[in-house]
């Protein structure tokens, strides 16, 4: 599968910026990072703006309500 070209700046022209985080905090993002083929930067950068974009976290929100009202009905079935 071939990642989507984006049209961002070169990195040469980014500011660095430090970030302080509890080791855990940052396991669990490298692990992320890793499963979705990314660097630990680029997976904080795309969770950061993904929190700008309330609609598509409702869309998720919505998507995971659905789920987990599914696995419940089952749930209640097997009973």
């Amino acid at each position: 599968m071939t990642k989507p070209k984006t049209t961002r700046p070169p990195t040469a022209h980014i500011t660095p910026f430090g970030l302080r985080m509890q080791p855990e905090l940052k396991e669990r993002l490298e692990a992320a990072a890793q499963e979705a083929g990314r660097s630990l930067n680029a997976e904080i950068v795309a969770r950061l703006e993904q929190s700008f974009e309330p609609r598509q976290t409702m869309i998720l929100i919505d998507e995971f309500e659905n789920m987990l009202h599914g696995v419940l009905a089952e749930i209640k079935k097997a009973q």
